[in-house]
């Protein structure tokens, strides 16, 4: 008598039943399952080392079969291999035009606005340095933004200095009108340097 035939001889459905002459069948568990054959149970392989999963990869365990490994968020690659995802690498990750894109492992880039500019990092604006304190210029001087860079500094007429450092001049001063009126006579240069003086 085949015990086999009936009730797979007793076996867990899970199991394969092996007819024996004479004696009672053997049951023996589908792979993916542990037992005495009689009795068999699935073997959830995600609890050992992530099931062969990447470590950066999810592993959901299929009854009686391989898991599935699915890599995570900010990874690519098959599940059993997965590479971090450089975002920065994409449309500067997302960030302003103007801010500096740095990579996280597996998380969202940080943006950091470059210098000259302030926000978020995804949003950048100039920062008009000229707004606070005249932009380090002198008090005698015009300050003139530059557009994500250090402002120009100028003395204004009649005052000498990088800028940064503006000294008034007198009207005799001939090199001064010079620099004023390059275009004029000498004599026209310090009438015209006296008359602006007397204007200030």
């Amino acid at each position: 008598i085949d015990e086999c035939d009936t009730g797979n001889g007793g076996c867990d459905l899970n199991a394969d039943c092996f007819n024996n002459e004479g004696a009672p069948p053997t049951c023996e568990c589908f792979d993916g399952f542990e037992g005495d054959g009689v009795t068999c149970e699935d073997i959830d392989e995600c609890l050992t080392a992530n099931g062969g999963c990447d470590t950066n990869a999810t592993c959901t365990n299929v009854i009686g079969g391989a898991p599935t490994c699915e890599c995570l968020e900010g990874f690519d690659g098959d599940g059993v291999e997965c590479e971090d995802i450089d975002e920065c690498l994409t449309a500067n990750g997302g960030c302003d035009a103007n801010a500096a894109c740095t990579n996280n492992i597996g998380a969202a880039p940080a943006c950091e606005c470059n210098d000259g500019y302030e926000g978020d990092g995804t949003t950048c604006v100039d920062i008009d340095e000229c707004l606070t304190a005249n932009g380090g210029c002198d008090a005698n001087a015009s300050c003139t933004n530059n557009v994500g860079a250090a402002p120009d500094c100028a003395c204004n007429p009649f005052y000498l200095g990088d800028g940064f450092t503006c000294d008034l001049v007198e009207p005799k001063a001939v090199d001064y009108c010079k620099l004023q009126f390059p275009n004029a006579p000498v004599s026209a240069q310090r009438d015209e340097a006296i008359f602006a003086y007397a204007r200030l």
